[in-house]
């Protein structure tokens, strides 16, 4: 037995001294996705002119491409960066919600995306301006000469006033005060004066002020009547501290007296006329006053007195005093926005952050090199951004640079960005991409047309080369973003009836070139409608298929002819419901009759003068049509009477009552009584119908029960 252990031990020594391994371990399978952000803009932002939609992108391994998409469509997709796009919002509907989104794909296959943001488009002013006419008041009886006086703003440019009496116009005042002094003994004593003005903006926005009715009176006569104004600062439960100025109007059809300031029910000041006559009757309110309680609600009053007499006691005032500040313990923020991490950068490198902090400025904002203090970034005071200009050509070549910023602010709290790695290439031997964005292949084209290339470099592009059937056209050295546009005339340099090819060879600074794929297009300069057997071409731009609709539809379409389109017919479900003889080809669609949940398919259709007609790639869409809020149910009973009100929706034009889970009545009123006998616990709910007959859902339950008297 002590042998067959020895040859047992034996065995498994030798079977482990052999050369291994004896297994293999499979390479790991790339599943990490890249990570993916917009860096601007922000969601909800307001947007104008032209903007720069920029995204983040960066993977372990190596990235694909990176599209960016706005309002669903790709506007840019590159596999290197910057992923930028401009966007000339001039050209988008104003007013209006737009979408943008990005996605990054790496070589593996792994996918990642942003979240969907909003931003509005606001390219226009179609605000109107305010105002107010503060004296006189329409009714008053006046005399002698007065100060016609009138409070306007706009939210874009200083208003002009024309001020009108009896229709004539009078005077224009193109900026504050906005004051007229109108002697009344030139017109006509005891009868009625109408008094309007106009305000105005730089952009043709307008309202009227008035018309009101004065009349004047100019004989003695006993004045009974009060004056007039308001507390103008500071502002009803607002924090005040330090010296605060108490601001009144206040106006009198005869004269004023005087105005009394009074705090927490005591006279502080009684001023008999303001230091200028077109300014506020004011006076210095000191909050740090050892009579003054700290952190607590104080009441300023104010009355108003004429000479003959009459008081106005104003509308009080209630505010917080708070003179000793809370420590600052919230540390600021701070963002690098460009370069972006994963950037190839070379030579200057310009580094632009974000950083804020509720008590502005900051003290300073420290830029790390690889982990060491490079110096501070100063702050641009026209775009309230901190930059900082690296020179990179004695840094090492073809490596990767971490940056990181701290920002410090005025009470010493810190706050560090995340990091952004760099990769320097002071030596350019980088190609250019780019792709052709107009003509589309196959497209029939006549006339004269815009080439257009997308054209992006590392560095900077030099120049893009364009080239018809082999034959150089001309070089384009200008772009607007990363758009390079020549202008073919086909007349000239087409051949006619036939296909041509459309190329084009991109250039960067340092001379690396991209040639461009060719295109084909036909080119048709012949517009004869007998010899015209080409279709036009149609789409629906919006809705898209598969989305969800409701109220009024707007059904947006796009048509194009090699000669012109003669008409645009739009259906629904087969039926027609427009026909669009020029552009914008746009129509509506009323979807409040249809059914929640219903499936309808739009179609378009294009015909030219020839009689071609091409149909568009029809869209499915479902209806959803939103209900009204719900309303808020009280119960009261009185013995065996019930009876039941309910709070008014604004889109409501009915309402539905239920009894015990069971339908009682359809009524427009906001009450019900009825009869529940005795004894017997009975529950009610109330639902709102708004126009399109949609039924909310079931508001609060209210339970009770009657008793016999």
């Amino acid at each position: 037995m002590h042998n067959q252990k020895t040859y047992l031990l034996f065995i498994i020594l030798l079977f482990f001294s052999c050369e291994g391994p004896m297994f293999t371990v499979p390479d790991d399978v790339d599943s990490i996705p890249p990570t993916l952000t917009l860096t601007y803009p922000a969601e909800q932002a307001i947007l104008s002119d032209t903007v720069l939609i920029s995204a983040y992108a960066f993977d372990n391994n190596e990235l694909e491409a990176v599209s960016i998409y706005l309002n669903d469509s790709v506007v840019h997709i590159s596999k290197d960066g910057p992923y930028e796009y401009s966007w000339n919002t001039l050209n988008s509907t104003e007013d209006e919600f737009h979408t943008i989104r990005a996605k990054a794909k790496d070589v593996e296959g792994n996918e990642n995306y942003t979240n969907t943001i909003q931003v509005l488009v606001d390219n226009e002013d179609n605000i109107d301006p305010t105002g107010t006419l503060l004296f006189p008041y329409t009714g008053q009886t006046l005399m002698g000469s007065i100060n016609i006086t009138i409070d306007a703003n706009d939210n874009e440019s200083t208003p002009l006033v024309t001020i009108y009496i009896n229709g004539d116009s009078i005077i224009s005042i193109a900026e504050p005060p906005y004051t007229y002094t109108w002697d009344t003994n030139e017109e006509v004593d005891d009868i009625m004066h109408v008094i309007h003005a106009h305000v105005s903006d730089g952009v043709g926005n307008q309202i009227t002020l008035g018309p009101i009715n004065v009349t004047v009176n100019n004989e003695e006569a006993e004045d009974y009547i009060a004056p007039t104004g308001n507390i103008i600062n500071p502002a009803s439960a607002s924090t005040v501290s330090g010296v605060v100025n108490i601001e009144v109007s206040a106006f009198d059809n005869v004269a004023m007296s005087q105005v009394d300031f009074i705090i927490n029910g005591s006279i502080e000041a009684q001023i008999t006329s303001p230091s200028n006559p077109d300014e506020p009757y004011t006076y210095g309110w000191d909050t740090e006053n050892e009579n003054i309680e700290e952190d607590a609600y104080h009441i300023i009053n104010v009355n108003l007195h004429d000479e003959a007499g009459n008081t106005t006691a104003l509308y009080p005032v209630t505010v917080y005093v708070n003179n000793i500040q809370d420590l600052d313990i919230t540390p600021p923020l701070v963002t690098i926005l460009s370069p972006g991490s994963g950037s190839i950068v070379a030579g200057s490198v310009d580094f632009i952050l974000d950083a804020w902090d509720d008590t502005w400025p900051l003290d300073r904002v420290e830029l790390y090199h690889d982990y060491v203090l490079e110096g501070e970034a100063t702050l641009n005071s026209a775009t309230l951004r901190y930059e900082y200009e690296w020179i990179s050509n004695s840094s090492n070549e073809d490596t990767e640079h971490i940056w990181y910023a701290i920002a410090y602010d005025q009470s010493g709290n810190e706050t560090q960005s995340s990091p952004v790695m760099v990769f320097l290439d002071n030596d350019d031997n980088i190609s250019p991409t780019g792709y052709f964005l107009y003509p589309y292949p196959g497209q029939t084209v006549d006339s004269t047309i815009s080439i257009q290339v997308s054209a992006t470099d590392n560095h900077r592009v030099q120049q893009v080369v364009f080239y018809v059937n082999g034959e150089s056209l001309g070089n384009v050295s200008q772009s607007v973003g990363s758009v390079y546009t020549y202008e073919w005339n086909t007349l000239i340099n087409g051949l006619e009836d036939q296909e041509n090819i459309i190329h084009a060879t991109i250039i960067d600074s340092t001379g690396n070139t991209y040639d461009i794929p060719s295109i084909m297009v036909y080119v048709n300069n012949d517009d004869a409608p007998e010899n015209d057997n080409i279709p036009p071409f149609a789409s629906i731009l919006t809705p898209l298929s598969g989305q969800t609709v409701n109220d009024t539809l707007t059904i947006t379409g796009f048509a194009i002819d090699n000669d012109s389109v003669q008409d645009v017919e739009f259906f629904v479900n087969e039926t027609l419901i427009s026909t669009l003889t020029d552009t914008p080809y746009i129509t509506y669609w009323n979807t409040n009759s249809l059914p929640n949940g219903s499936e309808h398919v739009i179609q378009m259709t294009a015909t030219d003068p020839t009689g071609n007609q091409f149909s568009a790639q029809p869209v499915l869409v479902t209806i959803l049509n939103e209900p009204a809020e719900p309303p808020v149910l009280s119960l009261n009973i009185s013995g065996t009477t019930a009876t039941v009100s309910w709070t008014s929706v604004n889109e409501a034009t009915a309402y539905r009552l239920y009894k015990d889970g069971s339908f009682e009545i359809e009524t427009g009123n906001l009450t019900y009584s009825l009869d529940i006998g005795s004894g017997v616990n009975t529950c009610f709910v109330v639902t709102s119908i708004n126009s399109q007959g949609l039924e909310s859902e079931s508001s609060n339950e209210e339970c009770g029960e009657g008793s016999a008297s």
